[in-house]
């Protein structure tokens, strides 16, 4: 991507900005799974729900940008959990990293 096509305004959101009031709790999945897509689409970013943004090979130049969007993701989903969700997730995505 040009430096003139880059999503500046992307940069700009950090992972600890909540995406909803309300938390995954293991009983409200789809209203949370929703208000996560909707947030999600508003920042141009549903392919990583839906799975259509491909992982770049660690040595394409994208990988590094591809990278920094998808921690700031997790950290946007991760921020939607109660604690003893959050607890269980981050083990996993961390070591599928």
């Amino acid at each position: 991507t040009s430096s003139l096509h880059r999503d500046y305004s992307f940069s700009q959101h950090t992972p600890a900005q909540h995406v909803t009031s309300v938390l995954l709790n293991g009983l409200n999945f789809a209203a949370l799974s929703r208000s996560l897509h909707l947030f999600f689409g508003g920042k141009r970013k549903s392919g990583w729900i839906l799975g259509t943004e491909p992982k770049p090979a660690t040595n394409d130049s994208k990988y590094k940008q591809w990278n920094i969007e998808n921690c700031t993701i997790l950290g946007w989903i991760f921020n939607s959990m109660e604690d003893h969700i959050y607890n269980i997730f981050l083990y996993h995505v961390v070591h599928g990293l």
